[in-house]
């Protein structure tokens, strides 16, 4: 069975989809670049299952179980976040994710969108805990990143 391919997204589309503003879209360029999107005879496009970025307060990158929480609120609300998000290597970011998977909080979308976590979604287990309190999130994703056993490096703005 072969993937379908799907056209790309202009902005106009693109605003339609995420319920924002064609200028406010225009001012986080530089993250939808990361996403993928490019210029073409003066018009901006955008990969299918492109998602409007997040914007974590630098606060919430400092622990892992916070940097956990950041992506499944980010995936919950369809929003977009990567590795340059949270300060993290690629490397690093993909072994969050697939701990996220393997634990049953995320779930692949079928959406050939390889950029950040575009290609995921919050599984209802996931939906269940982020309703919970913030402290019980964050007591949760602390045993589930001792757990996972996910190793993030002392890299990056000095947040760890």
């Amino acid at each position: 069975m072969s993937e379908v391919v799907h056209a790309p997204l202009t902005i106009q589309e693109l605003s339609r989809q995420t319920d924002m503003a064609v200028s406010t879209i225009r001012s986080h360029m530089d993250v939808f670049q990361r996403q993928g999107a490019y210029e073409e005879a003066g018009h901006w496009l955008f990969p299918y299952g492109t998602r409007y970025p997040f914007f974590p307060r630098k606060s919430e990158l400092r622990e892992i179980e916070k940097i956990y929480r950041v992506i499944l609120n980010a995936t919950n609300k369809k929003l977009y976040v990567d590795h340059v998000t949270l300060g993290l290597l690629p490397e690093e970011f993909d072994a969050l994710i697939g701990a996220l998977v393997k634990e049953g909080y995320l779930t692949p979308t079928g959406v050939a969108n390889p950029y950040g976590a575009n290609a995921y979604l919050c599984t209802p287990e996931a939906g269940k805990l982020l309703r919970q309190s913030r402290e019980n999130v964050l007591r949760a994703l602390a045993q589930f990143a001792q757990i996972a056993g996910v190793v993030i490096s002392a890299h990056g703005a000095g947040l760890f």
